[in-house]
């Protein structure tokens, strides 16, 4: 089967090698390409048959056998073997007769090889962006995939005591393994070399097509899967996708994977952080500033009321200025409730108003917190009961206690009255994402983990208490109104008016309300759920899985009269959590030469250098020689070791693994700091030399 080489009269073949069987030879190729250690992977001392390259056959074929590997474990039925990894797979087709699915045909092979030729032979000649690129990639997901998919000896998963990490699903689920490799096959191709902003800025044609959204991914997948729906393709497509729920889940996968990559997007990067908050709560950088932000103002409480107010009112704080002042300060008992429990929204606690205030005292500071991060640490636990202790003077640490200020005069009374919450402990990094009960918990009202914070919202009012509790409301805007004007330096009288009438609004339409509970018929709407136009109710993250494609057993091994049952997974399947882990890989495995080793690090920041350059020299970019070696260290400290603990904070990894990343990273800048001077001024020669202004100079090498 032959198809002609982009560019040239010339033609190369889709076929292994003579010596042995095609699956034979694919998946030890396979397996060959797994062995290096993460640190290891891509570089020039790996051994000969797996070592970079740009020749295009060679690339082929190894991406060839990965998607094989990858299709098997979805085709054969569930529990065939141990686990799903790459390596124990291909270990046991080759240990074992009959591991090979026989519906996995040599045409079946055939069209995967012809369908990842047709990939990687439309990656563009551009320095970054490249098939080599495609190929890093890759290799990267695959070998990340390996380390969470083949368990530690040390697990037992027939153990609850010590069993293997938690993947929310994902080590179960072929289908979505399946998919990050085709995503990362297929994510950059027909890659101008030219960023999403300046495509753009030109108005070029794929930018009007896209409505100036990642333009680049868009038409990646635009012509992946334009590829796969040919008739070229039918018996592959076949064998993957025997029902037609299994192709759009897939599809959908792949089309969020392929767009998360477009980190330059301010509207998809929030939407990764919101997904990530939804399924895991605060990264750690959020809980790192709010325990910051909590010893300030622990520190600070004592001179709080000898320094003067604060100029400077932010977005987040006004915010919280209103929900302060439609607090409930006289804390009525609700009918039903017990007597050590108050009135709350629906937040376990947070820091109160004067704990913020205090933090808004630097602007600096407040200047260094994300806008959206509207939400507090959780400092007190409400099912230990007990007065609240005095305010730690020092940092906490992990494992160490903070406590709950009183809001006011009123709230110290009421708190020593009723004793409703104790201290809790600061969560470490193991633990950080642990629960936090709510008191209305102790009523039986089951509470999910996104019900444990607030953003924003108005607490509901029980039907029983509708004007009761409505009282203390009344008046809100205009005592707010008098409190900012008695107070010079508040800030903006514009904003505070803002906040005034915002306040106003909420009394009015709580009143309106009436606390009539019947009248919240409808669920919150966002991630995980929305409506159409008829009202219909769509849930996005609802398990639709299959075990395999085939489904069933495993087929009888050896004589036996029956297969073994799979093995069952003590783990609870968690689309949404699922999903961001697929992201957050992903998302590592594109910039994998940064959280590898020095030596993939120095050669791709070139790379990426040089394909700037390149674009700047045809009149397409900024130049980006200026603060080239600053810019490093900001990706490295701003965007690349976050992700990097997000990838440990997932859990998926164990507690032996996860670190690995970050610490690369780490290592990683503290040797930028020491040679990337040197560096950088060795690429922008190298940029000057090889794509000089007049295009008419530059060399026939360009993807180096």
């Amino acid at each position: 089967m032959k198809i002609p080489r982009r560019g040239s009269g010339s033609s190369f073949t889709f076929s292994f090698k003579a010596g042995a069987s095609p699956a034979t030879k694919a998946v030890k190729l396979a397996l060959a390409i797994t062995e290096p250690e993460w640190r290891e992977q891509g570089i020039s001392k790996n051994p000969k048959n797996i070592a970079p390259t740009k020749d295009l056959d060679t690339l082929v074929d190894r991406l060839t056998a990965l998607m094989l590997i990858r299709m098997v474990g979805w085709i054969q039925p569930e529990g065939t073997y141990t686990d799903l990894s790459t390596t124990t797979i291909a270990k046991e087709i080759i240990a074992k007769k009959g591991m090979w699915p026989a519906s996995v045909t040599q045409q079946v092979m055939d069209q995967v090889k012809l369908y990842v030729g047709r990939m990687l032979e439309n990656y563009q000649k551009v320095p970054y962006h490249n098939l080599e690129h495609c190929y890093h990639v890759s290799i990267s997901v695959n070998k990340v995939m390996d380390m969470i998919l083949e368990p530690l000896s040390k697990y037992d998963p027939e153990s609850l005591d010590n069993p293997p990490p938690d993947t929310y699903g994902f080590k179960d689920d072929p289908l979505m393994q399946m998919a990050m490799m085709f995503a990362a096959l297929v994510h950059d191709v027909h890659h101008q070399g030219i960023p999403n902003r300046q495509l753009a800025n030109e108005d070029d044609q794929l930018a009007v097509l896209y409505n100036d959204t990642a333009i680049a991914e868009q038409n990646s997948l635009y012509f992946a899967f334009s590829e796969l729906l040919k008739p070229r393709y039918k018996e592959f497509r076949e064998a993957v996708f025997p029902h037609d729920q299994d192709y759009r889940r897939f599809r959908k996968a792949v089309v969020n994977l392929v767009l998360c990559t477009d980190i330059a997007d301010p509207e998809r990067s929030q939407l990764i952080k919101s997904k990530w908050k939804e399924a895991f709560g605060d990264p750690y950088e959020t809980i790192e500033r709010k325990v910051r932000r909590a010893r300030k103002s622990s520190i600070g409480s004592s001179m709080a009321s000898a320094r003067p107010a604060p100029t400077r009112t932010s977005r987040r704080m006004s915010t919280q200025s209103i929900m302060s002042d439609l607090s409930f300060d006289s804390h009525p008992k609700i009918p039903g409730m017990m007597d050590n429990q108050v009135l709350k929204d629906d937040s376990s606690v947070s820091l109160s108003p004067d704990e913020e205030s205090s933090t808004e005292e630097n602007p600096k500071d407040s200047d260094e917190e994300d806008d959206e991060e509207e939400e507090e640490i959780e400092l007190n636990d409400a099912d230990q009961p007990g007065p609240p202790p005095a305010p730690p003077v020092a940092a906490p640490a992990d494992g160490e206690t903070l406590a709950k200020r009183p809001r006011s005069a009123s709230a110290t009374s009421h708190s020593e009255a009723s004793s409703t919450s104790g201290p809790v402990r600061i969560p470490s990094k193991a633990s950080q994402f642990k629960v936090y009960h709510n008191p209305l918990s102790a009523k039986g009202i089951p509470l999910s983990p996104k019900q444990t914070r607030t953003r924003n919202r108005v607490p509901r009012i029980n039907k029983d208490l509708g004007g009761a509790l409505m009282a203390p409301l009344k008046g809100v805007g205009n005592a707010m109104r008098q409190r900012r004007s008695n107070d010079s330096q508040s800030g903006s009288v514009v904003e505070e008016r803002r906040m005034a009438d915002m306040a106003d609004r909420y009394r009015r339409r709580l009143s309106e309300d009436g606390g009539d509970e019947s009248k919240r018929k409808y669920t919150r709407l966002g991630l995980l759920r929305t409506v159409d136009l008829t009202g219909e109710q769509i849930d996005h993250y609802k398990p639709s899985r299959r075990a395999s494609a085939v489904g069933g057993l495993p087929p009888p091994q050896n004589g036996q009269k029956s297969a073994a049952a799979p093995t069952k997974s003590h783990e609870e399947l968690n689309e949404l959590r699922e999903m961001v882990v697929m992201e957050t890989i992903l998302l590592a495995c594109d910039v994998a030469h940064n959280l590898q080793g020095w030596e993939q690090m120095a050669k791709w920041s070139n790379k990426l250098y040089l394909e700037l350059r390149k674009a700047h020299a045809m009149g397409r970019g900024a130049d980006p020689t200026d603060g080239w070696y600053n810019n490093q260290i900001g990706f490295l400290e701003a965007y690349l070791l976050p992700l990097a603990r997000r990838l440990d904070d997932t859990g998926v990894f164990g507690t032996e693994r996860g670190g690995i990343f970050a610490n690369i990273v780490m290592a990683n800048r503290e040797r930028w700091g020491v040679e990337g001077v040197s560096l950088t001024a060795n690429v922008i020669r190298k940029g000057s030399e090889q794509f000089p202004e007049d295009e008419s100079e530059w060399g026939d090498d360009w993807s180096c």
